[in-house]
């Protein structure tokens, strides 16, 4: 892939993080979730990351691996949540992002010795792909 590429990415997910900054409600949220210093405010797309995610600190050794996992994990859920809840749309580019964020979670997920317990990740991919131009 190109550094253009990569360039956009970082230029896309800076933008997603800014419209996600948390606005004092996502611990109310149904299944929004503080993991080390982050509260998540997209978790709501995903039960089963909720559920894994509430006591992650007892099942990892590196809280602060999970902690970035979580995050990353956010930003996809964010992307179908804009994508297929909001837009009913996808672009390629979108579909690139979702595939390279699994494809990061996943390998953090490997090192966290869960990555079996990440196996909804796919999902999520699947359903941007879905709505796709």
């Amino acid at each position: 892939m190109s550094s253009d590429f990569f360039r956009q990415l970082d230029k896309k997910l800076n933008i997603i993080f800014e419209d996600a900054e948390p606005n004092g409600d996502e611990a109310a949220d149904s299944g929004e979730l503080k993991i080390g210093d982050y509260q998540t405010r997209h978790y709501d797309m995903c039960p089963t990351a909720t559920k894994l995610y509430d006591g992650i600190e007892e099942q990892v050794d590196d809280l602060d691996l999970a902690e970035r996992t979580a995050k990353m994990q956010d930003v996809l859920f964010y992307l179908e949540k804009h994508t297929v809840k909001e837009m009913k749309s996808a672009t390629q580019e979108d579909v690139m992002m979702a595939e390279n964020l699994a494809e990061q979670i996943m390998a953090m997920a490997d090192m966290m010795n869960l990555k079996e317990e990440h196996n909804y990740i796919q999902s999520h991919v699947d359903a941007i792909e879905r709505v796709a131009k």
